[in-house]
């Protein structure tokens, strides 16, 4: 049996829509090791969304990569520390040693980036989802979360899953 896709889509990131295991597996080219959304302007890809093809070792190794820049503390010896930035670094690597990567964003520019285009929104699945970037997180579906409602959301997953720490970004 072969072990399929992993797909990491960000936590701030609602459906709008329903979507099937089809329909996303439809995006997601067999003989293709990781696709993500890229950014030409832009030193690193968004990485709200990025699909990791289990059935290669390449895609493996990366995800241990990432996890293990953050676990070592070797992130913090980057000039930037987020998640895209590490990403694109590891990404770049991988590319030149022969990874298969399919880029669904990439022809976004800067002027695209200043008009407030994202990259998720240019991607096949925003028809069914909405990635909540930035200043969006107070909105869903363009109406305005209440403050009190976001932090008692906040309050339940603390309640549920009963964190050892919270970090607050």
């Amino acid at each position: 049996a072969q072990a399929g896709w992993l797909c990491w889509i960000d936590a701030d990131t609602v459906t709008t829509k329903p979507l099937t295991v089809e329909k996303v597996s439809a995006l997601l080219p067999e003989k293709t090791e990781l696709v993500h959304l890229g950014r030409k302007d832009v030193d690193y890809s968004e990485t709200s969304f990025i699909g990791f093809n289990l059935n290669y070792e390449s895609p493996i190794y990366m995800i241990a990569d990432l996890r293990g820049c953050y676990d070592i503390g070797e992130v913090v010896s980057y000039r930037e520390w987020h998640d895209g930035f590490i990403f694109e670094r590891l990404l770049t690597s991988y590319r030149a040693h022969g990874m298969r990567v399919q880029d669904f964003t990439g022809h976004l520019d800067i002027k695209d980036l200043v008009k407030g285009k994202q990259a998720f929104e240019s991607f096949p699945l925003s028809d069914f989802m909405e990635h909540l970037k930035g200043d969006r997180k107070l909105k869903v579906k363009g109406k305005p979360i209440p403050p009190a409602q976001r932090y008692k959301q906040l309050a339940d997953i603390i309640r549920q899953y009963q964190p050892a720490r919270v970090v607050e970004t």
